[in-house]
């Protein structure tokens, strides 16, 4: 069974193998088999064989516990990055346009109507309609 690489900065991981005694306490012939991120020390897995009959097995559930994390972080990051494209397609769709009386007026740009029920900014001067952000306003504005 080989073991993946870290899904956050695509390091290999460092396997640990540590007894489970010392001296005459704890669990004599038995071990802890570990598997860390060297590079970014984020993701740490690991099984021990006290309850398996070989260490074999046990460094397999090792191997198996650090796959399944590095799975589940995969998924998680995957999904967080469609999540990013998701909300920058929101961003790119609504954009604060002016009106000729100077109040800024949220639009919908999929279907080009103003957004019922979003604020409205007035500006106290010309000049600040180039420092007016999609999704708020600056300090020289004030909402009305």
């Amino acid at each position: 069974m080989k073991t993946l690489k870290c899904p956050i900065c695509g390091s290999e991981p460092h396997y640990e193998k540590s007894p489970m005694w010392h001296g005459s306490h704890g669990y004599h012939d038995c071990y802890r088999h570990d598997f860390t991120c060297p590079t970014c020390k984020l993701l740490e897995s690991g099984a021990d064989d006290v309850s398996r009959v070989e260490e074999k097995t046990s460094y397999d559930q090792a191997i198996k516990n650090w796959n399944d994390k590095v799975k589940k972080v995969s998924k998680f990051l995957k999904n967080k990055e469609k999540d990013k494209v998701e909300e920058q397609k929101m961003i790119d769709r609504f954009q604060w346009i002016q009106t000729p009386d100077g109040t800024y007026i949220l639009i919908d740009t999929w279907n080009d109507k103003v957004v019922e029920g979003a604020p409205t900014y007035t500006t106290s001067s010309t000049n600040s309609s180039d420092s007016l952000k999609k999704w708020g306003h600056t300090d020289d504005t004030k909402r009305n």
